[in-house]
């Protein structure tokens, strides 16, 4: 409203997660904490260092980027980031309607946060 916008072309919500984690014997135990799996020919093995994958799925009305890549930080803890980025894109999109649109995000990011993280881990973020 104050600065009359009324149409916008993309709407966009992010959350960005941390999992900190230990390598077990140099590979990142990505079972523990999300149900994803990675399939490659039995001659590549089961065990990686290095994890970078980003997929994009069309989900409701717009996109989710999900990218998962393990990562060092600073103090040289191993975390694995797990990023969404879910976005509504289209030429008409209403700015009065900016709070449904993120509602939608915020309901299909949640849903695919709860699905990708293991059991086991939820248990350790309820504390």
């Amino acid at each position: 409203q104050t600065y009359g916008i009324d149409l916008l072309q993309r709407t966009g919500l992010r959350y960005i997660n941390q999992i900190p984690f230990f390598y077990e014997k140099d590979a990142v135990p990505l079972h523990r904490f999300l149900n994803v799996q990675l399939i490659f020919p039995k001659s590549v093995g089961k065990d990686f260092s290095l994890i970078k994958n980003v997929v994009v799925s069309k989900m409701g009305e717009g996109k989710l980027r999900i990218m998962l890549e393990n990562q060092t930080l600073k103090d040289g803890r191993p975390t694995l980031l797990l990023d969404f980025d879910y976005s509504i894109e289209s030429e008409g999109l209403k700015a009065q309607s900016i709070k449904d649109y993120l509602e939608a995000s915020h309901k299909h990011t949640k849903q695919v946060f709860l699905d990708l993280i293991a059991d086991d881990y939820k248990k350790i973020m309820r504390g």
